[in-house]
């Protein structure tokens, strides 16, 4: 689910335009491609909920985006910066 704050974006597999006020809901499975144009500020609230995954042009899976791949960049960046991590479990 997407709500646009600021700014537009759209996707290029679609003829709509995302603008301020614009809910999107994305049905688990969609493909598509995120595309905000040049020079322009963009602001969305995206909930995501379970595994993202991310395909290159020849349709093979070069990332999957979930909660455990978020902490781990979380728990990395803290390491690396030495800053104390945070549980954020709740």
């Amino acid at each position: 689910m997407a709500y646009t704050l600021q700014g537009t974006w759209r996707y290029l597999e679609r003829d709509w335009v995302a603008k301020p006020g614009t809910f999107v809901y994305e049905p688990p499975g969609d493909i598509h491609t995120l595309v905000v144009d040049e020079g322009e500020d963009m602001i969305t609230l995206f909930n995501l909920g379970g595994v993202i995954e991310y395909f290159d042009k020849d349709g093979n899976v070069t990332l999957q985006d979930d909660i455990f791949y978020r902490m781990k960049k979380y728990f990395d960046y803290c390491k690396e910066h030495n800053i104390p991590v945070k549980d954020l479990t709740f």
